[in-house]
């Protein structure tokens, strides 16, 4: 059976890919993944429960890839398509943030995207693809969300090496750097709505557009893909300009 994994199903940017994949693909089934039931459950009734196979796990214990395998190894699966979205983000100085925040996230943005990669290659094949999702904040130091850019650097660098690597094989691996979105992140990290700070005054993109924008971008084998034209001059300037400097104009 050809599958498509998507991690971080149950709302946001995960729900509109998988929604996405179900409208492109109709030779696969949808494995979605998430904490929230409730959540993978209206993503998949959105799609047709008959598509979907919906699967609770916690990214952040190592044991759940282990049962991940299993059930992947069961009738020949194939995995046609992995999407690794799932991901937390905190605001604030770092000084003030919890321990067990930064673990949490450190686990959950880096350490799972990598295990859930490791374990989806034994069965992926020519034609298969990753999207591992970053954020333009990969690109330049973030104040005050310091330890999520850093964990999204790591993922733009994870997903260009993996690309290099899978090229014999016929594997595409795609870095999403798409910019704030109006989904429930900013909610979950914390972030007020009415914070003055230029993080809130982005101009937010639309998770339809990441999400089909996503797919036509791993259709074409690009190595990254950020949206929109002010956001593709962002990442251009942060290829030129000191990484200080940028952090600076960032918290000014």
């Amino acid at each position: 059976m050809n599958i498509a994994i998507i991690t971080g199903a149950s709302s946001g940017l995960g729900a509109e890919i998988a929604k996405a994949v179900a409208r492109r693909y109709d030779d696969v089934q949808l494995w979605l993944i998430g904490r929230s039931l409730e959540g993978l459950a209206s993503t998949s009734e959105a799609i047709g429960a008959e598509r979907c196979r919906s699967i609770q796990l916690d990214l952040t214990d190592a044991d759940n890839f282990t049962v991940l395998d299993e059930m992947l190894a069961l009738d020949g699966n194939k995995v046609s398509l992995l999407v690794n979205d799932a991901g937390i983000g905190t605001y604030g100085y770092l000084e003030n943030m919890t321990v067990e925040s930064q673990i949490a996230l450190c686990d959950t943005n880096c350490r799972a995207v990598t295990a859930m990669t490791t374990v989806c290659l034994k069965y992926m094949d020519e034609g298969s693809g990753i999207i591992n999702i970053s954020s333009i904040s990969a690109f330049a130091p973030t104040v005050k969300m310091s330890a999520y850019g850093a964990s999204k650097s790591y993922i733009l660098q994870l997903s260009r090496a993996l690309r290099e690597e899978l090229k014999d094989r016929g594997i595409s691996c795609l870095a999403v750097c798409p910019p704030p979105m109006s989904t429930g992140f900013f909610d979950a990290a914390g972030i007020e709505r009415e914070d003055t700070d230029k993080l809130m005054q982005m101009p937010r993109c639309s998770v339809v557009k990441v999400a089909e924008g996503s797919l036509d971008a791993l259709e074409k084998g690009k190595a990254v893909y950020t949206p929109t034209v002010l956001y593709k001059l962002y990442r251009v300037i942060a290829k030129f300009m000191p990484a200080t400097l940028l952090a600076k104009l960032a918290s000014a």
